[in-house]
């Protein structure tokens, strides 16, 4: 569990891995990372620890698109340290194009996994939704299916970019590429959107303002290329 002031480079941490996943789902050689807490001022972005960062670091390879990692776990093992950084880099080319629908997704389930590590370990967060249990589906265009956040039987807000056979209870539909990409970095008006017709909202509306009152949090805490390369 991440102490309180590694939460912010701990979600950074597991938005990378969950950006790996969903792009190895397409690529199948592509190296997944994977997140790993290794002491209250260090994470790891892969499984062997060949690529560890301090806090501060992690959050400032994110703001200003660059950092080094520590050097001598990199030394160690230096193919999968590699591997690792040739994903980090392409990850990071991501947020230098202009994005179709299958990107969208991509950053969506950094946005969702993210705002997961909030709600499992944000202790204002987690009184906040202590009694929420339902589950949110997110789409493009009402049919691309973005994600999904939920609350597991073992009471862990968890997201999925698969898409589930059970109802959710809410959904939330977004019209254009431009406010999903808000979305996906925590920067929807919940007034102004809906008003403007640019997402169209079904179900249980107070478990979405709840989400989208988190997902403010992580986007004031949090930091993400999205909010500097493409949320207008």
């Amino acid at each position: 569990m991440p102490a309180i002031g590694q939460l912010p480079a701990w979600a950074v941490a597991r938005s990378l891995e969950a950006m790996s996943v969903e792009i190895q789902r397409h690529k199948p050689n592509f190296y997944k990372l994977s997140a790993r807490i290794l002491t209250n001022s260090k994470i790891s972005l892969t499984a062997g620890d060949e690529i560890v960062f301090d806090n501060d670091n992690l959050l400032h390879a994110v703001r200003q698109g660059f950092a080094l990692p520590e050097i001598i776990p990199l030394c160690i093992h230096p193919i999968v340290s590699y591997k690792g950084i040739r994903a980090l880099m392409e990850i990071k080319g991501l947020y230098n194009q202009s994005p179709g629908k299958q990107d969208v997704k991509i950053f969506f389930q950094a946005g969702l996994e993210a705002t997961a590590c909030y709600l499992n370990h944000h202790p204002s967060v987690q009184d906040l939704m202590r009694d929420e249990k339902g589950t949110i589906d997110c789409y493009l265009h009402e049919k691309f299916f973005l994600g999904r956040i939920f609350r597991s039987n073992e009471d862990v807000w968890k997201c999925t970019s698969e898409k589930p056979d059970t109802e959710p209870s809410v959904v939330l539909d977004f019209k254009n590429l431009g406010s999903a990409i808000r979305g996906a970095c925590g920067q929807i008006d919940p007034l102004a959107d809906p008003a403007l017709g640019n997402i169209m909202v079904a179900g249980r509306i107070p478990l979405l303002d709840k989400f989208g009152f988190v997902a403010r949090i992580v986007s004031r805490e949090v930091p993400s290329p999205l909010q500097k390369f493409h949320a207008k």
